[in-house]
């Protein structure tokens, strides 16, 4: 009983520090996705970013998983700088570029290339 215990116990403690670990390196992740989007300000003002795209790499440096957003609004951004009176903002324009992202995003398949390979293994 108190060696079943204390496997439990360390089994806890070993899930524990697994999970702080993925939580730190999804939040250096976000980290570094944040950094990168600051740095496409500029573009994203000018109306200059035609499309954003984030690859996943394997460690062997392949490509597991691919997101682009393309996004509807630059042009919005580039009328109203060459534009000399306050246009106003392109409110519905943009909720539907924001719709249409997310939508995708969400749609986007969970598998990986990874995971394809293991699906048609034999078991």
């Amino acid at each position: 009983m108190e060696s079943d215990r204390r496997k439990s116990s360390a089994k806890e403690m070993l899930t524990e520090l697994v999970l702080e670990f993925l939580e730190a390196a999804v939040h250096e992740f976000l980290y570094y996705i944040h950094s990168m989007l600051t740095g496409c300000r500029s573009w994203v003002f000018k109306g200059e970013l035609e499309k954003l795209c984030v690859l996943l790499l394997s460690k062997e440096g392949h490509a597991m998983e691919t997101l682009v957003v393309e996004p509807g609004w630059s042009q919005a951004f580039a009328e109203a700088e060459h534009s000399e009176e306050q246009l106003p903002l392109p409110l519905i324009q943009l909720e539907e570029a924001f719709r249409s992202a997310m939508v995708a995003l969400v749609a986007t398949p969970v598998v990986t290339g990874m995971q394809q390979k293991e699906s048609t293994r034999a078991h």
